[in-house]
């Protein structure tokens, strides 16, 4: 399975009155995870993130539309695509009216990536995609046709309101979990285990999938990143969103063929063995 990963973390070193400190820890948390968890292959994952010396990397409004072009037109069965900064709610480009959901580049001064940008560029999507994004008023960041949030803020609720926002899509396998809903902001956490700060959602979702030992459905990861969340006091609520109305990916840790072989072999063996055990018996009743 051919599979490619995108991972945007910006810590805005360069404009500190918009600083934050755990973006690009979170993106190499994904790294490492899609690497060893995943079988993602080091070579097919970007890294765009603000403290690289390497001005093609650095997540600058150009650089992201880029590689997010890029990604999209690859031919692979699977692409990653996480994003850890700042999200905002400006203006719709074209109806004054309507307010949209961007992320903040670093040279935000000049451009920001709208919903509608990132929208349109789903939409070139041909295999399975997994989107998420970390940032403050995301969620609807991709426009996608159905939404999926829980009922309530209990911890203990397993509710889910269903949306139809309306959208057409024809690829039914894109999904998209953001850190909040739209009208929220999303917050950072010091993660004591790693000595680090994190944003919360990020290290919601990887504890969730650790938990799970990576073998999970996407609306059971939703549902135990929202109760994790919950618990831990804060007021941001996730939301999941899809290309269709019955989302049913399955996050599978990632076997070496070598790995799968030598299992057969040894329930194989198992099997022989309990076999031959019960003839033994049989024999001797």
């Amino acid at each position: 399975m051919k599979k490619r990963a995108l991972l945007i973390g910006i810590n805005y070193i360069n404009n500190p009155d918009y600083g934050l400190s755990g973006c690009i820890d979170d993106i190499c948390y994904a790294r490492n995870m899609l690497i060893d968890a995943y079988g993602y292959n080091k070579s097919n994952i970007i890294m765009l993130r603000d403290d690289t010396e390497n001005p093609g990397l650095m997540p600058t409004y150009e650089n992201i539309i880029r590689e997010l072009n890029n990604i999209v037109s690859t031919n692979s069965d699977e692409i990653w695509i996480q994003y850890s900064g700042h999200g905002t709610q400006l203006q719709n480009k074209t109806d004054k009216s309507l307010i949209d959901d961007v992320i903040v580049p670093i040279d935000f001064y000049n451009n920001y990536i709208f919903d509608s940008d990132i929208y349109k560029i789903l939409l070139k999507i041909r295999g399975c995609a997994i989107l998420l994004f970390d940032c403050c008023h995301s969620g609807s960041i991709g426009n996608l046709p159905w939404t999926f949030m829980l009922s309530n803020n209990s911890k203990n609720d397993t509710n889910i309101i269903t949306i139809n926002n309306n959208n057409t899509m024809t690829n039914p396998n894109i999904y998209l979990i953001s850190g909040c809903k739209d009208n929220q902001t999303s917050s950072d956490a010091f993660n004591k285990e790693l000595s680090q700060d994190v944003g919360v959602f990020s290290n919601a979702l990887n504890e969730c999938l650790r938990d799970s030992n990576h073998q999970i459905d996407i609306m059971t990861l939703y549902k135990n990143i929202c109760k994790k969340i919950i618990a831990a006091g804060y007021s941001q609520r996730p939301v999941l969103s899809c290309s269709t109305n019955t989302p049913n990916y399955m996050f599978s840790r990632y076997c070496e063929p070598n790995a799968k072989i030598n299992a057969i072999i040894t329930n194989s063996v198992k099997e022989n063995t309990m076999r031959n055990r019960m003839n033994s018996i049989i024999k001797n009743i």
